[in-house]
């Protein structure tokens, strides 16, 4: 399937590709057009998502491009929901520097998330290889959040890096996610 938005992706757009071609459309083919184009002047066949207009728009007060994928798509994953929760906070770190408080533990990973971004923007040429570099990154994020959220919900007490060695705590949250028992301590 074709997907077509704005060029110049950034945050929200680039999770919301990463949110395609890891729960929607493995397949999925991006295309990238000017910021003034009209979702009715999308490349044949294509799927308009954050570009002004479209039913997949992009963030405003309905919430994030990436959210508005999830639902249309009904993807329901856990790990997904965290994820726009750090890129909400990354947003409003950007577009209205609001800076998170101390205990605003998305808002901290957004700011984060906002200088990564920002990064891959200077590291890499170009809409394809700014996606292709941040697809580890969202990767990543996805399979720490996930593991936070299931640590949270069964009460878990993952080890320490300096009580038990980073090995032994990478082994832990690594059954952590994967659904198997954790060893007891």
């Amino acid at each position: 399937m074709r997907w077509c938005t704005v060029e110049n992706i950034h945050l929200d757009r680039v999770a919301s590709l990463w949110l395609i071609r890891r729960y929607v459309d493995p397949g999925a083919e991006f295309l990238f057009v000017p910021r003034e184009t009209r979702p009715d002047e999308v490349p044949a066949a294509a799927v308009p998502i954050g570009i002004p207009g479209a039913e997949l728009g992009p963030h405003d007060k309905v919430g994030t491009c990436f959210a508005k994928i999830a639902r249309a798509y009904q993807v329901d994953d856990p790990g997904v929901a965290e994820v726009d929760r750090v890129v909400a906070g990354a947003l409003r770190y950007v577009l209205h520097a609001q800076v998170p408080d101390p205990g605003d533990w998305y808002g901290q990973l957004g700011v984060g998330l906002a200088a990564i971004s920002d990064g891959m923007r200077l590291a890499f040429d170009g809409d394809p290889a700014i996606f292709d570099g941040s697809v580890p990154v969202y990767d990543a994020l996805h399979a720490y959040l996930k593991t936070e959220l299931i640590i949270r919900r069964d009460g878990l007490v993952p080890p320490t890096a300096s009580a038990a060695g980073i090995a032994r705590r990478l082994a832990y949250l690594r059954d952590v996610l994967r659904g198997r028992m954790p060893p007891a301590l």
